[in-house]
C-alpha cells in the first residue's frame, strides 16, 4: 500500500500516524521538562519561604519527603522509547540547570537537617547535664542522710553544704557548665516564630 501522508493506514503505521506519534512524544517530553523545572523552582521558593519564617522541623520533613517523591516520580531522563526524546529532555535539563538546582536543594535540605540534629543533640546533652548536676549531689546527700540514725540540725547543715559544694562544680568546671548555658541560651530561640 502506498503512503499518502495522511493517517488512513490500516494499522495506523503510515506517515501521518507516525508523525502524530512523534509530535505527541516531543510534546509530552517538553511538558515533562516544564513540569520538572516548575517543581524545582517551587521547591526552591518553599525552602526560601521556610527559611524566612524560621525553618521548623516539620517544614524540613515536608520538603525532604516531597523532594524524594519528586525524584522518584518525575525526575527521569529515560522517558520515551526513542533516544531522541530522551536527548531532548536531558538537553533541556542541562540548558536550564535543573540538575544543579536539584543538587543544590538536596544539599541545602541535608545541611538544615544536620543543623536540626546538632541542635537537638545539644539540647539533649544540656538536659542530661542539668539532671546530672541536680541529681547527683542531691542523691548523695539523701543517701548519706538516710544512712544516719540520729539526724541533727548540724548534720543537715553539713549535708546541705555538700550539696552546695557539688553544685558549685557547675559554676567552676567549664566542661559541665557550658552545655547547660548553651541550653539556656537556645531556649528562647526555639520559641521564636
Amino acid at each position: 500500500m502506498e503512503d499518502t501522508g495522511i493517517s488512513d493506514g490500516s494499522q495506523g503505521f503510515d506517515f501521518g500516524g507516525a508523525e502524530f506519534f512523534v509530535h505527541g512524544l516531543y510534546t509530552d517530553t517538553l511538558l515533562l521538562a516544564l513540569l520538572q523545572k516548575s517543581a524545582l523552582l517551587s521547591f526552591r521558593e518553599r525552602l526560601f519561604e521556610a527559611r524566612k519564617h524560621g525553618l521548623q522541623k516539620s517544614d524540613l520533613q515536608s520538603l525532604e519527603s516531597d523532594l524524594v517523591d519528586f525524584r522518584a516520580g518525575y525526575w527521569r531522563t529515560d522517558f520515551a522509547p526513542q533516544g531522541s526524546e530522551d536527548d531532548f529532555l536531558t538537553a533541556y535539563q542541562t540548558i536550564f540547570g535543573l540538575p544543579a538546582i536539584l543538587e543544590e536543594l538536596r544539599l541545602q535540605i541535608s545541611e538544615y537537617a544536620s543543623q536540626f540534629q546538632r541542635r537537638e543533640q545539644e539540647i539533649t546533652n544540656g538536659v542530661l547535664y542539668i539532671l546530672a548536676f541536680l541529681g547527683l549531689p542531691t542523691t548523695i546527700a539523701l543517701t548519706v542522710w538516710a544512712g544516719i540514725e540520729g539526724h541533727t540540725p548540724a548534720q543537715l547543715w553539713i549535708y546541705g553544704s555538700c550539696v552546695l559544694a557539688f553544685s558549685a562544680l557547675f559554676l567552676i568546671i567549664p566542661g559541665i557548665r557550658q552545655p547547660a548555658w548553651a541550653l539556656l541560651r537556645k531556649a528562647p530561640q526555639r520559641n521564636r516564630r
